[in-house]
């Protein structure tokens, strides 16, 4: 069921131990105008934030990711068409220590097959100690006047 104008926000005090689910911290599915905004998330089985089928017009802002191998799902599938015309925005927020992967992961972008646009603004991220790994954009098969393929953002240190 389409929803409207829904905010989630993480009071500074409050700590929230959650119970049986399918691990995700935070699950949107199929839903419209959601705020997902200054929460701190780490540490669940699943992914950190999981916006998948048809769930669109949702900004994710002023978070902390931390400690977490799957931290952000875009999507649900590369064949699930309603997750082509996903709007999602992710803004100002900190990738921390400890993070391995999806940051994000966008089916039909980052690490999907078909050859999307993603604009990511003014987020940072924690580089790791391994220089290799620090690569934030890269230049594949592309000729000289091509532009990077990969995420944007800036290195923390």
């Amino acid at each position: 069921m389409p929803s409207g104008n829904t905010d989630i926000r993480s009071s500074p005090t409050h700590v929230v131990h959650r119970g049986k689910s399918d691990g995700d911290g935070i699950s949107i599915f199929g839903l419209r105008h959601i705020w997902i905004d200054h929460c701190t998330l780490s540490h669940y089985t699943d992914g950190l934030v999981d916006i998948i089928m048809g769930s669109t017009a949702i900004t994710v802002s002023n978070n902390y990711f931390s400690d977490h191998n799957e931290v952000m799902l875009l999507g649900h599938d590369d064949k699930y068409l309603p997750d082509s015309g996903m709007q999602v925005t992710i803004a100002l927020n900190r990738f921390g220590e400890g993070l391995v992967q999806r940051m994000p992961r966008k089916m039909y972008a980052i690490g999907g097959s078909a050859g999307p646009t993603v604009n990511s603004e003014d987020n940072r991220f924690t580089a790791p100690a391994d220089p290799s790994a620090k690569e934030v954009t890269r230049h594949e098969d592309t000729s000289e006047g091509d532009g990077p393929t990969g995420i944007g953002g800036r290195m923390g240190t």
